[in-house]
């Protein structure tokens, strides 16, 4: 719909012979191309992003390395992306409020290398969080008109902190020259919480804060049909809260032979386990909550997984300049609670399971021209196992 600018700003600041700065900052504005008819708006989608970088590096003796790095991150979504027809039109008509979305996220790291004759040792220690919170209006769902009053509007509040912890061995230049190696351990624990509406209006009933603060100390699961601002609701999925923990122990091994065949060989294995305490309540909840015989029903569970995941890497070198590659590897990401709000039409699954992929490439590297010309092409296959999708439900309320 118009011009996007992006600003952005580097500075590197030495500090003697042993310590260095950078910073960067960036501003993003992406245009927006969909117009809003009721609303009488064009370009609504608009995201706005800022951010910024901080790196450090203090070498205090040769055989020491300490970095830090701290990163920020925060991103308004104007409005959807959604239209309401299928001639083309970059356009809709049947939203009477915008859907929001905001998210902010942060990251800090602290490495500590400290090199010996032959190998490095590493500790890196991380930390994220990670804030979002939407609002999607669904006026479409619940009204029949063209152009329908404020009413189905859909909350999500989602946060979650991470602690990493890495210890990694590397061999260095002056171990043999026809084997490297790294290994290590990695941990890592997650917490979640997320909060979950679909309301029926936007607006608020005329009731004192301290009468529904009352109401939802005796009536459990009272605040899936009424929010704490006064809003009539009709589901509510509340993760309170869930913790993921990671272990894993990792190794890769490389051996030259006959100065031209590099072949390697990796193996990470690795724990998980999700623990999780979901609350559901709220009227389109009911195929969740008559089972229990109460306003909300409590799903808690734990979900053990582990495994091993491999890699395979070979090279050769038919002459400098003519390079020929095959990897194999597999990967892995864990599963977990359910926190999707189902309907009456609609039951997600207590759990969802884990997925794979396996990744098949073969890279031909090339150099002519006294270099002046470099050519590569690498095949690959991606064989994704039991992905794990988001669907919506017939009513499109629910997930």
């Amino acid at each position: 719909g118009s011009v996007g600018p992006i600003y952005g700003g580097a500075v590197n600041i030495p500090a003697g012979e042993t310590f260095a700065l950078r910073v960067v900052g960036f501003d993003r504005r992406s245009p927006g191309w969909i117009d809003d008819h009721q609303r009488n708006l064009k370009d609504v989608n608009q995201v706005d992003q800022h951010g910024g970088r901080v790196l450090s590096l203090w070498r205090p003796g040769d055989a020491w390395k300490i970095s830090a790095m701290a990163v920020l991150q925060d991103t308004h979504v104007a409005d959807t992306s959604i239209t309401d027809n299928r001639g083309g039109q970059l356009s809709r008509s049947d939203t009477p409020q915008p859907s929001v979305v905001d998210t902010k996220y942060d990251l800090e790291t602290l490495g500590v290398q400290y090199s010996f004759n032959t190998f490095d040792v590493l500790s890196q220690t991380s930390r994220t969080s990670k804030n979002f919170g939407g609002r999607v209006d669904a006026s479409r769902i619940g009204n029949l008109t063209d152009k329908p009053p404020p009413s189905v509007t859909i909350l999500n509040q989602n946060d979650s902190s991470s602690v990493m912890q890495e210890l990694r061995f590397t061999s260095n230049a002056d171990f043999d020259p026809r084997w490297k190696w790294m290994g290590g351990a990695f941990y890592r624990r997650v917490h979640i919480t997320e909060d979950s509406h679909i309301l029926v209006s936007n607006q608020a009933l005329p009731i004192p804060p301290v009468v529904l603060g009352a109401l939802a100390s005796v009536i459990p699961g009272f605040y899936g049909y009424v929010t704490e601002d006064g809003k009539l609701n009709t589901a509510r999925g509340q993760a309170d809260p869930i913790v993921v923990s990671e272990m894993a122990l990792f190794g890769e091994v490389s051996a030259t032979f006959w100065d031209d065949f590099e072949a390697t060989l990796g193996l990470r294995a690795f724990r998980t386990r999700s623990e999780s305490r979901i609350i559901f309540s709220g009227p389109l909840t009911a195929n969740q909550i008559l089972n229990s015989g109460s306003t909300e029903t409590v799903k808690a569970g734990t979900l053990d997984e582990h495994g091993i995941n491999p890699k395979i890497a070979l090279t050769y070198k038919f002459n400098p300049h003519l390079h020929l590659y095959t990897a194999v590897s597999r990967g892995f990401r864990f599963g977990g609670a359910q926190v999707l709000v189902g309907t009456l039409t609609s039951q997600a699954p207590d759990v969802y399971k884990s997925d794979t992929l396996w990744s098949y490439e073969v890279g031909l590297r090339t150099q002519w021209l006294d270099n002046t010309l470099i050519a590569d092409v690498t095949p690959f296959l991606i064989d994704w196992i039991n992905p794990q999708l988001q669907q919506a439900d017939s009513t499109g309320l629910g997930s």
